[in-house]
């Protein structure tokens, strides 16, 4: 299917860049094997994961005004996030997308959030380690193929110190929360 661009492939690869698709695949496989072996269910991991950054190349002008008209209550948070957002509803408006499991994977996969899905901390955590980062997440793939829930403990632990590190801004409520109920 992906090989040969059929069903949704195709227009995925329409709407991001050949970077940005590729770390979508590498998010989608890893996002499918994690479940698969945690007893989940793959096939909604592997959706959540390919269409996560769906909303990663739209102009910021688009962003922000799909914001403005449909996430009032998130137009406060850095721009960063706005794709999260943006990816969700492209979600449902382009690939007809109505499981509120995958769409809450696709909308916070950035920021993370209190109270977090299994599918939230697969998508979150396989964003943030998939193989072509640029660093050894090796130790962290493992982790996640052991146990997704502790996995995800030690993704955003390593998350959050790479962020302070390199004085990145995570003082956003979303961010915030997510720290506080898995990390405090």
């Amino acid at each position: 299917i992906e090989e040969h661009s059929l069903y949704w492939i195709s227009r995925i690869k329409s709407l991001l860049s050949e970077h940005r698709f590729k770390h979508s695949l590498e998010v989608a496989h890893l996002a499918y094997k994690v479940a698969a072996v945690n007893g989940l269910d793959p096939e909604k991991a592997y959706i959540a994961g390919i269409l996560h950054d769906i909303g990663k190349d739209v102009f910021d002008e688009e962003k922000k005004a799909i914001m403005d008209r449909l996430f009032v209550d998130y137009v406060d948070l850095p721009t960063f996030s706005y794709h999260q957002f943006v990816g969700s509803y492209i979600a449902t408006q382009d690939f007809e997308i109505e499981d509120d499991l995958i769409l809450n994977a696709i909308k916070f996969h950035a920021t993370g959030r209190d109270g977090m899905s299994w599918l939230e901390k697969v998508v979150y955590a396989c964003d943030k380690i998939e193989p072509t980062r640029g660093f050894d997440s090796s130790d962290l793939i493992k982790a996640m193929m052991e146990n997704y829930d502790l996995g995800f403990i030690k993704v955003l632990k390593a998350n959050k110190e790479f962020l302070e590190n390199n004085r990145k801004d995570i003082n956003n409520r979303l961010t915030f929360n997510c720290f506080k109920d898995y990390l405090d």
